[in-house]
């Protein structure tokens, strides 16, 4: 009995430890994307007032039930995935009036955030700033009147799922 116990336990901790990913292995899923040259991050519409089935994007975003959700209005929201680790992401929500920027957030190392915004079809009403040794962005994620699409600018990448 007394060498089952052991041997029960090395069992045990090594099948624990082949099914859960690594905190590395979890970062390049993110990495592994298809992103094009110059692109500093990912980004997804998940719904009008709701975000959906988060699932859908658990592959991409481990642990997505734990990411940070910013709520700026009652409008859309939008997953951002920075590209890169060590990237720091600002958020800045834009006054309708007077179209000025005021700082609402911020995080010096952003894996994953979840915000809620554009309260208006009109007008965006977040600006979000990345930073990393890689490059910039700055963009405010919105849908376009014309066709429906995702608008992100040149350096994101679409990732929205039906």
């Amino acid at each position: 009995m007394k060498r089952f116990f052991p041997g029960a336990a090395l069992l045990l901790t090594l099948a624990l430890t082949a099914c859960s990913p690594s905190p590395d292995a979890e970062a390049s899923r993110a990495a592994e994307l298809p992103y094009t040259e110059g692109q500093l991050y990912a980004a997804a519409w998940l719904g009008w007032q709701d975000t959906g089935d988060l699932s859908r994007y658990a592959d991409l975003c481990p642990g997505i039930e734990e990411a940070p959700v910013l709520h700026l209005s009652d409008g859309e929201y939008w997953l951002i995935l920075p590209r890169y680790p060590g990237t720091a992401l600002e958020v800045s929500q834009l006054d309708i009036n007077t179209s000025e920027a005021r700082l609402v957030y911020s995080d010096p190392d952003c894996e994953a955030l979840i915000l809620q915004c554009n309260i208006s079809d009109i007008f965006p009403d977040a600006e979000i700033r990345l930073r990393c040794e890689e490059g910039e962005a700055e963009f405010s994620p919105y849908i376009s009147l014309r066709d429906g699409s995702v608008v992100l600018g040149p350096e994101g990448l679409d990732l929205t799922r039906e």
